[in-house]
């Protein structure tokens, strides 16, 4: 099943991906996708945290929420990383 959407991306985005589209001769929204589901394991994680999060929000302690976003920003950076690294590999 597949969900259709619109998205507006900042040109610092859409310039990379417009590139690649136009050298793989395939549609932007093709790249795009392949981009997500190399992340897909790496946003489930994230999503469930999250979900964790807000559902203990008022329970936990200051600490432990600055860490929870530290972990969200390193997880960010992680999944940058692999969606580079896996887009050199193609």
């Amino acid at each position: 099943m597949s969900t259709r959407l619109t998205i507006t991306l900042p040109d610092s985005l859409h310039d990379p991906i417009a590139r690649i589209a136009e050298i793989q001769d395939r549609p932007k929204s093709k790249v795009i996708t392949e981009l997500l589901q190399g992340s897909a394991p790496y946003l489930e994680r994230i999503a469930q945290a999250m979900e964790a999060v807000k559902y203990l929000e008022k329970d936990l302690p200051e600490t432990t929420k600055n860490e929870l976003a530290n972990a969200a920003d390193q997880l960010d950076m992680i999944i940058q990383h692999a969606s580079r690294k896996q887009e050199n590999e193609k």
